[in-house]
């Protein structure tokens, strides 16, 4: 009965405290911060990538960001072996009008230059076969985001945000023309779209969307 009663007596009081600095560090000014991604390192889709960011602030309630990325091939995906970086500066407007944290607008630049490999099952006359196939991607991309960035400890931060933009991307295989021709996309493929989407090549041009959060240590 004692070990219960102290049990939950030292949960409460871990509670109160962590939501009394939260809120004490709500007036602390996010002058300098540095951020991690984390659900970019279990991304399946594009392929998992350490990305770490940071922010300075400008001028009372405008800030300027840059985040730098770089792919890693632990995680299995639906790119094979992806390879490359990206780099996303942006620059945020809170709309408290007072300081670099809650509510804000912002507008983001991102460059990606990728590389990564594909499987797929290839036609040519009265053969089918099997290939893995390089190919190589450049994007850049400008998306208009609203977000929220809220202290959540004495030096701890957590941003949530959402966007939506455009892009423009440049994508290469080294299959020849026959080749490429001759990939069985859709049911026919055995392929989910996402898979068709990825390995189209030339020039195009597609909306971007973003939802992501983000963790953030105040350095200043």
């Amino acid at each position: 009965m004692t070990l219960k009663l102290f049990s939950k007596t030292t949960y409460i009081s871990f509670i109160f405290t962590f939501f009394f600095t939260s809120l004490l560090a709500q007036n602390k000014e996010n002058n300098f911060i540095v951020t991690l991604a984390p659900l970019a390192l279990i991304d399946i889709y594009d392929g998992a990538s350490v990305r770490i960011g940071s922010e300075i602030k400008l001028h009372q309630n405008v800030s300027f960001g840059l985040e730098g990325g770089s792919y890693l091939t632990y995680l299995k995906s639906t790119k094979i072996n992806p390879n490359g970086y990206l780099i996303r500066p942006i620059v945020k407007y809170y709309l408290n009008k007072q300081n670099c944290f809650g509510k804000y607008i912002a507008l983001e630049y991102q460059y990606k230059n990728q590389t990564y490999e594909m499987r797929d099952s290839i036609r040519m006359e009265a053969d089918t076969y099997e290939k893995q196939y390089g190919m190589k991607r450049i994007i850049h991309s400008a998306v208009f985001k609203y977000g929220n960035l809220k202290n959540i400890g004495e030096n701890f931060l957590l941003e949530w945000y959402c966007g939506i933009g455009i892009r423009h991307i440049r994508s290469f295989s080294n299959l020849t023309g026959e080749e490429s021709d001759g990939i069985l996309t859709g049911e026919e493929g055995d392929c989910p779209i996402q898979e068709d989407i990825i390995r189209l090549t030339g020039t195009r041009i597609f909306p971007d969307f973003r939802l992501g959060i983000k963790l953030g240590f105040r350095l200043k």
